[in-house]
């Protein structure tokens, strides 16, 4: 008992051990359960790292265009026509919020246009400053600056207006007070901001605002 007990202690003794062992590779072809598992576990996170590259692709695009586009320029209207504002883009009597009345051009209400919009049925729609919407219409609104260039023009507003140095037309460059009716000849017209001045030939500048002048006169 004791020659078999040292012959096995002896073999334990010398036979070799490897503490670290080469794990048996898997593959992942093979058709076990932790080949499938493994597999599966492999597509589901390349599909995952496809499908957040898929989805950065499209949207980076959409930002791309958006932090690019043209911001609009607010600018200013003038009532022509007496009509009401409203809460929505859809001009229906639930959605009035009040009525503007015109009587004259020099005393008309003024907004400012913050952006467009359509209706239900493809009309265009002003929004304004407060929120609400009115008609687009040029029967009912127009710029409250003038545009384009006019030679001669006439006073229409009962206080007159002013004559300044500069386009800036600040208080201490006024030069000359024009009376209601009276004819202004001009040169050019110049912007200035979102609005227009007219240069005098005299080299004087007046306000483009259309309630204070008109190409007819009063």
């Amino acid at each position: 008992m004791k020659g078999t007990s040292s012959a096995e202690l002896d073999y334990v003794q010398f036979t070799p051990v490897n503490p670290n062992p080469t794990p048996t590779p898997v593959n992942p072809d093979n058709s076990g359960n932790n080949g499938n598992a493994n597999a599966s576990s492999s597509s589901t996170a390349s599909s995952a790292v496809v499908s957040s590259s898929s989805s950065s692709t499209i949207e980076q695009p959409t930002t791309h265009t958006n932090n690019h586009a043209k911001a609009f320029r607010n600018f200013k209207i003038y009532a022509k026509k007496s009509f009401y504002q409203y809460k929505s883009v859809n001009f229906i009597k639930n959605n009035r919020v009040k009525k503007v009345v015109v009587k004259s051009r020099t005393t008309a209400p003024t907004f400012t246009v913050i952006g467009k919009a359509k209706s239900n049925n493809g009309v265009t729609r002003y929004k304004l400053s407060n929120g609400n919407y009115i008609t687009a219409s040029s029967k009912y609104v127009g710029p409250l600056y003038w545009q384009g260039n006019h030679s001669k023009l006439y006073v229409i507003n009962k206080h007159g207006l002013y004559e300044y140095r500069d386009a800036n037309l600040s208080k201490k460059s006024q030069v000359k007070h024009l009376k209601l009716g009276q004819l202004v000849k001009t040169q050019k017209l110049v912007k200035h901001g979102s609005t227009t001045r007219f240069q005098l030939t005299n080299g004087h500048y007046i306000s483009g605002n259309k309630k204070l002048t008109s190409l007819v006169r009063p």
